[in-house]
């Protein structure tokens, strides 16, 4: 669904508030409609939603061992970073 997108200065005085916000005439709202999937299983859901970044997938298809290494080499690499800096 394409956002929408509404100009604040062209809603009246009275619906010029958005969750709690007053709502100054300089801004713009933009509303994403997205559908959201509650079920990891749910084969519909498309590749790529806005709502999932590609790098959330880093670990898709390793092994538990896999990831044990991989996690334990970035956080050997964190405790340097914090350390010599």
């Amino acid at each position: 669904m394409d956002p929408i997108t509404r100009d604040v200065r062209d809603l009246p005085e009275g619906e010029r508030y958005l969750i709690g916000h007053d709502l100054q005439e300089k801004q713009r709202i933009i509303v994403h409609v997205i559908k959201v999937y509650t079920h990891e299983s749910d084969e519909t859901r498309p590749e790529g939603s806005a709502g999932e970044p590609p790098c959330w997938k880093v670990y898709e298809g390793l092994s538990d061992e896999e990831v044990d290494r991989l996690d334990e080499a970035v956080r050997l690499r964190a405790s340097f970073t914090r350390t010599f800096v």
